[in-house]
């Protein structure tokens, strides 16, 4: 979500610009492919569906796939949305797990918008799993997270 709010900001996909997003949420967000600042995380030891070797795994493939796309004459370039943030970027949500790798990449992805004068809210949901709204309506966390992410897209869009 933030890589194509990036592209469409610099002006559009294949020379089509349309209207920029009015938000971006994202839930429990992959928005590193570097696995230099995760590989620390505390939460690398008890992340309950992600072990350190499933991100090594991840870059892997994306290299490869990076690698097999030849723009220019030569293999794409692999895009990390946070060395893209740039002030103007729609107003983004994050919720995402206390107990998951990938908080690391949230709190990260705060700190980089905030500073770039992007309005953001980062949602830390302890005790979570990875991507836990998938347990709505039976988890309650789950039900309480969709609703604030639906009240937060109504609020950017009416």
């Amino acid at each position: 979500a933030l890589a194509l709010a990036e592209r469409l900001q610099v002006g559009g996909i294949n020379g089509f610009v349309p209207e920029t997003p009015a938000a971006i949420v994202t839930m429990s967000p992959l928005f590193e492919i570097d696995n230099e600042a995760r590989a620390d995380h505390p939460n690398t030891r008890s992340d309950a569906m992600f072990p350190p070797k499933a991100f090594h795994a991840l870059v892997e493939l994306i290299e490869a796939a990076a690698a097999r796309r030849i723009v220019d004459g030569k293999p794409e370039e692999i895009y990390e949305p946070l060395d893209h943030i740039e002030p103007g970027l729609p107003r983004t949500l994050i919720h995402v797990s206390g107990s998951e790798v990938l908080l690391s990449d949230a709190r990260k992805a705060a700190r980089l918008l905030a500073a770039s004068g992007v309005p953001v809210e980062i949602r830390i949901w302890p005790g979570q799993m990875h991507v836990f709204q998938l347990g709505a309506p039976a988890v309650s966390e789950a039900s309480r997270s969709i609703k604030q992410i639906g009240d937060y897209i109504r609020e950017a869009t009416w």
